[in-house]
């Protein structure tokens, strides 16, 4: 019988910087309860030291809950003190309608 511990799902996420300094953080599954550990910590990461517009790439993101979003929000506000801001490109559906739906698509500049 082992003790260790089972391991915490992730997601996959890739960060690029252009020739103008813009940052964009791919995301690629699903943002859940289960992921969210995983977001937050790569959310920080693409973020750290940063002042411009992150902009989040969830082209390839399927799903997204309230513990996502909550996630995305803390963010957000962080990167709002320190002058930056996050910008969200393809949300699907199921995303769009819930930042519609919690009121808070006016904190992010969406764009496909």
């Amino acid at each position: 019988m082992s003790s260790t511990e089972p391991e915490k799902p992730t997601i996959a996420s890739f960060v690029t910087t252009d020739a103008e300094g813009n940052r964009t953080l791919r995301i690629l599954g699903e943002i859940d309860l289960s992921t969210c550990a995983s977001f937050k910590s790569v959310l920080a990461s693409a973020s750290a030291d940063y002042r411009g517009e992150l902009t989040l790439d969830l082209t390839d993101v399927e799903f997204m809950d309230s513990s996502g979003l909550h996630a995305l929000m803390e963010m957000t506000r962080e990167l709002i003190a320190r002058g930056g801001s996050i910008g969200l490109r393809n949300p699907g559906r199921a995303i769009y309608r819930l930042l519609e739906i919690s009121g808070l698509l006016g904190y992010f500049h969406i764009t496909t």
